[in-house]
C-alpha cells in the first residue's frame, strides 16, 4: 500500500499509541528524507510534539505540528461541524504539502468526550485521506477479550470509511503473549509484550534528549531509572513530604534550598532515594555551596542543569 501518512490512535487511554508512533518515525525516518509529525487537537503545549521535533530534528514548527487547541475546536465545532473539519483539514494540507510523509497521532478522547459522541479520530483520519492504526491495551485482559476487540474495532475503522493499515495490541501480558501470537498470524496484526523496564526511562535518556549538562555527581549516576518526574514549585518542607522513592527532581536552578534537601535524603537512612535532579535557569549556587557539593567524593546522584528553556516546560516535562 502506498500512502503519505499514517494516523494512530489509541482505542481506549492507556493504550501507548505515542510509544508506537516513536518506533514507527523510527522506521520512517529511515526510508524518508522529509517527514512530518502532526496532532490535530491537543490540550496545552503538547510535550509530545516537542518531543518529536526535537528528537528526530523535524523541519517544522511547533505551531506547524498542532491543528487546534481543544477548547478553540470545540467551538468551531459547536458553531458548525463541517467549518470545524475543513479548518482542521487545510491546516494538515499545508503541511503535507511540505513534505514527503506526515505522521498523524489521534486526539485525546478524554477531554472530547463530553462534547463528542462518536470517536472523532475515525471522521479526522477519513478526512485527511490517512490510514488508520488503531492501538488497544490488552494489559489485565484474556486472549478472548482481546480478539474480540480487535473484531469489534475493525469493524468500526471499516463502518467509518476509513482504511485500515495495521493493528497493534500493546501491552500484552506473557501468559497470553504465545495464544495471541499463534492466533493472530495476519501481517497487519502487531502484538507487542508488556515490558515494564520499557516504560521508564533512565536519567541519562533525560541528558540526551534535552542536552543537559551534568554539573554534580558520578556519570555513573545517569543509569538510574526514573520512577516518575516531581516538579518542585512549592516550599521544601512540601517537598520533603511529597517525594517518593525513584523520584526525577525538576525544579528552578534559584531553588538552592531543594538541592540542599535532596542531598539530605541521599544522607539519610531513614528517607527516599530521587533518581536524580533537573535545575532549569542559569545556576546561582556562591562558592561556598558549589565547593561543598564538590567535595561529596562519592555523589551517586546526577543533578543536571538546563538554560534557555523556560518555566512553563516544567508543566509539560513528562516521564
Amino acid at each position: 500500500m502506498q500512502t503519505q501518512s499514517l494516523y494512530i490512535a489509541s482505542v481506549e487511554p492507556h493504550s501507548g499509541s505515542f510509544s508506537i508512533s516513536l518506533g514507527l518515525m523510527e522506521l520512517l525516518k529511515q526510508n524518508y528524507q522529509k517527514v512530518a509529525f502532526f496532532k490535530p487537537i491537543v490540550q496545552g503545549v503538547d510535550s509530545d510534539c516537542l518531543m518529536m521535533i526535537e528528537r528526530y530534528g523535524l523541519n517544522q514548527t511547533y505551531k506547524q505540528s498542532i491543528g487546534f487547541e481543544a477548547d478553540e475546536f470545540l467551538q468551531l465545532f459547536a458553531n458548525s461541524q463541517q467549518s470545524a473539519f475543513e479548518q482542521l483539514i487545510a491546516k494538515y494540507e499545508k503541511l503535507k504539502s511540505k513534505f514527503e510523509f506526515v505522521l498523524i497521532v489521534g486526539v485525546n478522547l478524554d477531554f472530547l468526550s463530553k462534547a463528542v459522541e462518536y470517536n472523532i479520530n475515525y471522521e479526522i483520519a477519513k478526512n485527511f485521506a490517512s490510514p488508520f492504526v488503531p492501538v488497544l491495551n490488552a494489559y489485565k485482559k484474556s486472549a478472548k477479550e482481546i480478539l474480540n476487540e480487535i473484531k469489534l474495532e475493525t469493524n468500526e475503522i471499516q463502518k467509518h470509511g476509513c482504511e485500515l493499515f495495521a493493528t497493534f495490541v500493546n501491552m500484552v501480558e506473557p501468559e497470553n503473549l504465545k495464544d495471541l501470537r499463534t492466533q493472530l498470524q495476519q501481517k497487519d496484526i502487531f502484538v507487542l509484550p508488556k515490558v515494564e523496564l520499557l516504560e521508564q526511562i533512565s536519567v541519562s535518556e533525560v541528558e540526551s534528549f534535552l542536552h543537559a549538562k551534568q554539573i554534580y555527581g558520578k556519570r555513573a549516576a545517569l543509569k538510574k531509572i526514573i520512577s516518575s518526574a516531581k516538579i518542585v514549585a512549592g516550599s521544601c518542607e512540601q517537598f520533603l513530604k511529597e517525594v517518593k522513592n525513584g523520584d526525577f527532581v525538576v525544579t528552578e536552578a534559584s531553588r538552592v534550598d531543594i538541592v540542599l534537601a535532596v542531598l539530605g535524603l541521599i544522607a539519610s537512612k531513614q528517607s527516599p532515594k530521587v533518581s536524580g535532579v533537573l535545575l532549569v535557569g542559569k545556576t546561582s549556587f556562591n562558592d561556598a555551596i558549589d565547593a561543598m557539593i564538590r567535595g561529596i567524593e562519592d555523589l551517586n546522584t546526577a543533578i543536571l542543569q538546563i538554560e534557555g528553556i523556560s518555566m512553563m516546560f516544567l508543566q509539560l516535562f513528562k516521564i
